[in-house]
């Protein structure tokens, strides 16, 4: 069964949630080294670099990957 991935963070005090590869093509520079049309990061890539450089926590259930800024 695949897991369903999120990230959740406030930005200018609105709550944002959206997919790890949303968040990604968002800031396609976090990311230099993929083109974003044929490599993408990996939703492991993507929540390890959050919880890296923005301080993110990474909470998982059987069917939920959450990566949350608190």
């Amino acid at each position: 069964m695949n897991r369903k991935h999120y990230v959740i963070y406030f930005e200018n005090e609105i709550l944002i949630e959206t997919t790890p590869k949303d968040w990604a093509r968002e800031h396609p520079e976090d990311f230099p080294k993929f083109n974003f049309e044929q490599e993408m990061p990996t939703t492991d890539v993507i929540s390890a670099h959050l919880i890296k450089k923005f301080g993110f926590t990474r909470i998982e259930s059987e069917n939920r990957v959450v990566t949350i800024q608190l």
